[in-house]
């Protein structure tokens, strides 16, 4: 599983994957962390759900592996922040700016959402979800702030990773 995965999303040495499930789902204990060991790349495990910001913004992880009620409670929290910001408006704008200037080849996102990216340590790039349906709405506006969004499904009986989203060619849903 780990061998089969390594075509579909590239870790490096550079990268630490942020562990949130336990280690004894078959999925985390592959994903999580068998794979990561494999390409080199480091780990930061969560000390519990009251510490899950606090711990992404100390640990600046690269891609986080969750269950969509999580990523679907993140996208929340980020999104009451914006609301209380007063710059809900501004935020929608951009998203739409960028997504017009990303089809011709021009990536601004990171740049543009620089404070959202630094409420998630600065360095997330890949964000996958699995276990479970996500709100395709939740994943798109992951994708629409410059993440890469991806989605795993498998099956404990077989095995842990049985279809996944390939990096280069997402598509949420």
């Amino acid at each position: 599983n780990v061998n089969a995965v390594t075509p579909y999303v590239m870790l490096s040495p550079e990268d630490r994957l942020f562990s949130v499930l336990p280690l004894h789902h078959t999925y985390e204990s592959t994903i999580g962390f068998l794979y990561p060991m494999a390409m080199g790349a480091s780990i930061a495990v969560c000390q519990g759900l009251k510490h899950l910001v606090p711990d992404i913004q100390a640990t600046k992880p690269t891609a986080i592996i969750a269950v969509p009620l999580l990523l679907e409670a993140l996208h929340k929290k980020i999104n009451q922040t914006i609301d209380k910001s007063g710059k809900t408006s501004m935020v929608n704008t951009m998203i739409r700016l960028t997504n017009g200037l990303r089809n011709v080849g021009i990536d601004v996102k990171r740049k543009v959402f620089k404070d959202i990216y630094a409420s998630l340590g600065g360095r997330l790039r890949i964000l996958v979800s699995a276990a479970a349906p996500i709100d395709m709405k939740v994943g798109k506006w992951f994708e629409d702030i410059g993440l890469l969004f991806l989605q795993g499904y498998g099956l404990t009986g077989t095995a842990p990773i049985d279809a996944l989203t390939p990096d280069f060619d997402t598509s949420v849903g």
